[in-house]
């Protein structure tokens, strides 16, 4: 039988921040010492898959490049793609269960913003090219900091190092041709990698940059990671490690991607076929899958309903809940959400090694 739960709106979040708003219901979960004992005070976590955040005084600690606007991504699809995939890279380097998270602390705000600048007599730091003939491939620069369960200590870095596919800060718009784009890449990673080696702390500390490819702001899909690498201590990369990863909107036209060839574009079909035909006022169906290694780590479903009472609301959402569970194969983790001009009405999500979904209606 299709149960119906409540459910917390974290389980919607792949970032590590999903345990931080609930403290008041994790407390078995957060370090017991107390400030007073100069102890390490963590968030806590409600799901072991992601970092427990590291507190100072008691207080979560934001980027030291927060205070000062650096750059941002051309689409909220590429910045979700950039901050959620990055996380993503960083578990695999640093595990969740040896390291804790903390936003970045060492490359200041002013720092970041003269070396996404272009070259120049004035700005030596630039990382794009002093040549204005050239398009600027270098748009934003995201640290992430990962500090020892044990020592307690910094122990490791992630920076990522976001590229145009399109130079926007120029009429008309220049496109980078792939080679461009990763040439300048690579140059900025070194320069990044020589420039942080040349600060006493941070000399023999492990290292992880990788390279994300963002989309064009008119792309819904956003971008992907394309290489990364690992630096234990030098202080230049000498081979990239590819990262495959893509962002497949659904219903697909494309003849050849992962979602053509493991049925799940034709599941999908069949999912927006059937809830449309029971379901007629419904204003779009559209699907988002995550592939990483050719494995479908993630469905998220949006729905545009046309329902408004409380008992159309409920009786769709168990509709489609059921016909998800239906449809997709079972090994698939989906998550649905139910929109309508006034906003979110239900949520929908089946876990990895679950047979049932749970859904939540929103007052």
């Amino acid at each position: 039988m299709h149960k119906k739960m409540l459910i917390s709106l974290s389980l919607t979040g792949i970032f590590l921040l999903s345990a931080c708003g609930q403290l008041e219901n994790a407390n078995n979960n957060i370090d017991t010492q107390t400030a007073n004992d100069n102890a390490t005070i963590t968030t806590g976590r409600v799901d072991d898959g992601v970092y427990q955040a590291l507190l100072v005084d008691g207080k979560y600690q934001t980027g030291v490049a927060n205070d000062i606007e650096t750059s941002s991504l051309n689409s909220n699809y590429n910045q979700s793609n950039f901050e959620t995939g990055l996380l993503r890279l960083a578990k695999e380097n640093f595990s969740v269960n040896e390291y804790y998270f903390q936003e970045g602390q060492k490359l200041s705000g002013t720092t970041l913003k003269s070396w996404l600048q272009r070259k120049s007599a004035d700005n030596p730091d630039g990382l794009n090219p002093e040549d204005a003939t050239r398009a600027q491939g270098i748009q934003k620069i995201l640290e992430y900091d990962f500090v020892s369960v044990d020592s307690e200590q910094l122990a490791g870095i992630v920076i990522g190092i976001a590229l145009n596919q399109v130079d926007y800060s120029v009429d008309p718009n220049v496109e980078l041709s792939d080679d461009e784009l990763l040439n300048q890449g690579r140059q900025a990673a070194n320069s990044i990698l020589t420039r942080m080696r040349q600060d006493a702390e941070l000399k023999e500390i492990p290292v992880y940059v990788a390279l994300f490819k963002q989309a064009q702001k008119t792309e819904v899909a956003g971008g992907n990671f394309i290489l990364g690498a690992l630096s234990e201590k030098s202080a230049t990369i000498e081979s990239w490690n590819t990262v495959s990863e893509n962002h497949i909107l659904l219903p697909t036209t494309q003849s050849e991607n992962e979602a053509t060839q493991d049925g799940l574009a034709t599941q999908f079909a069949n999912f927006k076929s059937q809830t449309i035909g029971f379901f007629p006022n419904l204003t779009g169906v559209t699907g988002l899958a995550y592939y990483t290694d050719g494995q479908l780590l993630k469905l998220s479903i949006e729905v545009q309903s046309g329902y408004y009472t409380k008992p159309e609301i409920t009786s769709f959402t168990q509709f489609v809940g059921k016909t998800a569970e239906d449809i997709f194969d079972a090994s698939i983790p989906w998550e649905i959400t139910v929109n309508s001009v006034k906003g979110p009405q239900s949520y929908i999500v089946k876990n990895v090694g679950s047979d049932q979904s749970l859904a939540h209606i929103f007052n």
